[in-house]
């Protein structure tokens, strides 16, 4: 039968001691996410594998045929290590090869390697909450942090800094979604805009039913954005817009 272990995302200060700080994670704002990022690049991921306490698993290197797509961002019971990622234990991640396309920000290098906490091996799971996994095939336009492997943590604000490239049909052109499959329609305010996506318009799954109305205790900002959110038609943001954002972004700092 596998195991599964899980932690929460601020579980990683310590058992990764990682610098992340705080033990919760505050939303960042866009210009937050540019002045944090060591790179900005856009590329595709060639190769995925588990490795455990910092070292390659059996004779084919612990490679596995691809990551978990989605874990929950929020746990509803934390689980306490249990011998893994503890004194006399081990602790795995997940290994991610990176073939990169173009550097928005920093130096290009062709490929880059990139540690994440969590992976799977000998029925073993390990899921830290939170944390995006990417899939080997996919294309993503990831916020960096200079510390790629040794911390474990490589994107910007853990997830924040995650988004998935796909190509739109409709309009030719190449789209963004966040951790959560929602498709970026923006910057506004200093916040990056998304809304829902159905498999209408995107690839990213509705993880809830919209939020019923209230009695009007909800603040008329508050319940625009949602309203929004959930029905809002508005195209996606082009990637080649994103990253004009981004490069004006850095130059104003």
């Amino acid at each position: 039968m596998k195991q599964l272990k899980r932690y929460p995302v601020a579980f990683l200060a310590t058992l990764l001691a990682a610098p992340l700080g705080a033990t919760t994670l505050p939303p960042l704002s866009f210009a937050d996410l540019v002045a944090q990022a060591h790179r900005v690049v856009v590329g595709e991921v060639t190769d995925v594998r588990t490795v455990a306490s910092g070292q390659a698993l059996g004779a084919s290197g612990g490679k596995i045929a691809a990551p978990p797509t989605r874990t929950p961002r929020r746990p509803s019971v934390a689980t306490a290590p249990g011998g893994v990622g503890v004194e006399g234990g081990r602790m795995l991640f997940t290994e991610v090869t990176l073939r990169v396309d173009r550097a928005i920000l920093g130096e290009f290098e062709r490929t880059l390697t990139l540690r994440f906490a969590g992976g799977e091996e000998d029925g073993l799971t390990v899921v830290v909450y939170g944390m995006p996994m990417p899939e080997l095939g996919g294309r993503y336009l990831l916020f960096l942090r200079e510390d790629l492997v040794s911390a474990a943590v490589p994107v910007v604000g853990v997830n924040q800094g995650f988004f998935r490239v796909v190509d739109d049909a409709a309009s030719g052109k190449e789209l963004l979604f966040d951790e959560d499959g929602d498709l970026v329609i923006g910057i506004e305010d200093d916040r990056i805009m998304v809304r829902s996506a159905d498999a209408r318009s995107g690839p990213g799954p509705r993880l809830a039913d919209p939020p019923r109305e209230t009695s009007g205790d909800t603040p008329a900002e508050t319940g625009l954005e949602a309203s929004r959110y959930w029905t809002s038609e508005e195209p996606g943001m082009p990637l080649a817009v994103f990253e004009d954002a981004v490069r004006s972004r850095r130059e104003a700092e």
